[in-house]
């Protein structure tokens, strides 16, 4: 049974500024309403609480809410059980659409039943409230919807079917055989019922949507129109595995249901009720699936041929788990050595915007090295276990090998795990540091998301998904929706670029110029697809291990007031994201106060990869603290 409905209704204010940050009654909605879009309401039930409660997201962020009415109940049911949990609210469809809302939910108070007795003779009915206005919701009525064989009805949702003309309303129910009229047997399975609606008073006859070869619960519909007008997908918990999975549907809502991934996919495990919050930016640009991404003509050309001054394989850790090589490259020639250091998952292309900008268009200014970690593209991937700081070292048996050297001679700059790496290197090599930058990155992992959890969303990503959804995860992770959804204004080499060939493919610029995209989103999805096509460069085993080094990093307040001490504070940036879902913000919040750092940023807005989403802002940033220090 659903533990909360996070159905939204999209709400129009004024100002998001405008909104307080905790409201004192429903009505301070309405003195800010226009006809912007810009936020969700949502209503839920709080554990046994018998009571709906209204929440308010902090902008558009459909992840982070705020209590209205104080965190007071806003409806409380006086009919039936005197208790409704798993509440949906429900947009108007048809000419109701903008002018009405419902809210539904199951008629249960569970502090006066048990669970047993509540799926045996629970109530077959289900709570309405109607409003037009989103304020003012009158008083429930109770409307019975199943038949007396069911022993009961629960988490009831619904959606606009345009086809019908009607409200398709479901429910999860099961049921005792008619001759057990005081349902003391063994039910059959719970399966996912539905009725039609046009009012939300009278209902067709119940009838069975979903009968699986398990129980299943908690269905949840949402419309797909970017993909057509008869495509749904739609959310369902498997009672006997206790996992959401997904499926979609491209001929309707009693068309051919296919389970994306395959039939053991699934999207998260010991959770239910699951919920969608439509983006408010979906209608104005539909992401593109995997397929059409890699039919677009710039695809081929998404990782540019930039040809390094020098590069090489070599062999480290010799007498720490090794040997292992380590693949490099050189780009550039000139003065100012800079190490670029990067994170989970990402192999020497994730720095390709400043490799073209440092290490050939500036060329001649900038020796900008580049390499794949451990576990991950050209180097190689041992079974062990890896840490931050054997990752740091191996970068120093690199530098050794380039003889560089020299004290105050390396502008390190490292993000995410990169940023790890790069604290630890800082520890060992202090006195050949001449600056560090260390963005989206954090020193020990705080509980704001535990360490295991976030592990295991990482490593959800070799879970079987389809290809769609695992493009959609990683930018989601790194980078706002907004950015996503803006235009691909990256800087391409072109025929004049140093050092860089035409797309792969061509011979000559003519036909082998880059291309752009038609969004940000393609231009990432575009980079992670060409990404996981390399299988020997990017699996499993090296992520997961890259992925227990990061998790267990653990920089001390002591060991890094000694950083701060060894390599200079005046040498030492720091820069977070708040909008960062890969590390929060409050892990960058925490670095910058206990390092204290001569230079820090909290970027407004901003997402985990500084180095694409803010390009320009990242690189200005960083030169001018290489040129700074350099005079220290």
């Amino acid at each position: 049974m659903k533990l909360s409905n996070l159905v939204y209704a999209i709400l129009a204010s004024s100002r998001i500024s405008a909104l307080p940050t905790e409201f004192d009654s429903v009505t301070d909605i309405a003195t800010r309403a226009d006809t912007s879009l810009v936020g969700y309401l949502g209503v839920f039930f709080l554990g046994d609480a018998p009571n709906v409660y209204f929440y308010l997201s902090n902008g558009n962020n459909a992840l982070s809410f705020k209590a209205l009415k104080g965190g007071q109940a806003i409806l409380d049911p006086t009919s039936g059980t005197g208790g409704v949990r798993d509440p949906s609210i429900i947009n108007g469809g048809g000419s109701e659409a903008g002018k009405k809302w419902y809210i539904i939910g199951t008629d249960l108070d569970i502090g006066k039943t048990t669970w047993d007795a509540s799926q045996r003779k629970g109530s077959l009915s289900i709570y309405i409230w109607e409003s037009t206005d989103l304020i003012n919701w009158g008083t429930e009525r109770l409307v019975k919807v199943e038949n007396d064989q069911a022993g009961m009805v629960w988490a009831p949702d619904a959606i606009w079917d345009a086809n019908k003309g009607q409200y398709l309303v479901h429910w999860a129910s099961k049921f005792y055989s008619a001759s057990d009229s005081q349902h003391t047997g063994t039910p059959g399975a719970d399966e996912i019922r539905y009725a039609y609606t046009s009012d939300f008073k009278t209902f067709t006859s119940p009838q069975t949507l979903i009968a699986a070869s398990t129980s299943v619960i908690d269905l949840a519909l949402i419309h797909l129109p970017q993909y057509g007008a008869n495509s749904y997908a739609r959310f369902l918990k498997d009672e006997s595995a206790s996992l959401v999975y997904m499926e979609r549907s491209d001929d309707g809502l009693f068309g051919t249901w296919t389970r994306p991934g395959g039939s053991a996919a699934w999207i998260h495990t010991q959770v239910e009720g699951p919920a969608h919050a439509p983006p408010d930016t979906a209608a104005k640009h539909p992401r593109l699936t995997a397929a059409e991404v890699m039919a677009l003509p710039s695809y081929p050309s998404v990782t540019w041929k930039l040809q390094p001054t020098q590069k090489g394989n070599l062999k480290v850790a010799e007498g720490r788990g090794g040997p292992l090589n380590i693949s490099w490259e050189v780009h550039g020639t000139g003065k100012t050595k800079v190490v670029a250091i990067t994170g989970l998952g990402a192999n020497k292309a994730a720095w390709q915007r400043q490799t073209l900008r440092f290490g050939h268009e500036q060329g001649d200014q900038y020796s900008f090295l580049i390499f794949d970690n451990r576990g991950i593209g050209a180097s190689d991937k041992p079974i062990m276990r890896y840490s931050t700081s054997e990752m740091a070292k191996d970068v120093v048996e690199l530098l050794d090998h380039l003889n560089w050297t020299q004290e105050r001679e390396l502008h390190v700059i490292g993000v995410s795990m990169g940023g790890m790496i790069s604290q630890e290197l800082g520890q060992l090599i202090p006195e050949r540091i001449c600056s560090l930058s260390l963005f989206s990155t954090l020193a020990r992992w705080k509980r704001t998301v535990p360490f295991l959890q976030n592990v295991r969303n990482r490593v959800s990503m070799f879970l079987p998904k389809s290809l769609d959804r695992t493009i959609v995860d990683v930018a989601y992770n790194m980078f706002p929706d907004t950015w996503l959804d803006g235009p691909d204004t990256v800087h391409l080499p072109s025929s004049t670029t140093p050092g860089c060939l035409p797309a792969a493919g061509h011979t000559d610029w003519e036909s082998g110029a880059y291309g752009r995209f038609p969004t940000n989103f393609a231009r990432i999805a575009a980079q992670d697809l060409e990404k996981r096509a390399d299988t020997d460069g990017f699996g499993p085993k090296g992520f997961i291990l890259q992925a227990i080094a990061a998790g267990w990093h653990d920089m001390s307040p002591e060991r890094l007031k000694e950083l701060g001490d060894k390599v200079g504070r005046e040498r030492i940036l720091v820069v977070h994201g708040t909008e960062d879902r890969m590390l929060t913000f409050p892990h960058g919040e925490a670095l910058i106060k206990q390092l204290e750092p001569g230079q820090s940023y909290v970027r407004e807005g901003r997402g985990h990869v500084l180095l694409i989403e803010e390009q320009d802002w990242h690189d200005d940033t960083v030169a001018k603290l290489w040129a700074k220090t350099a005079s220290l």
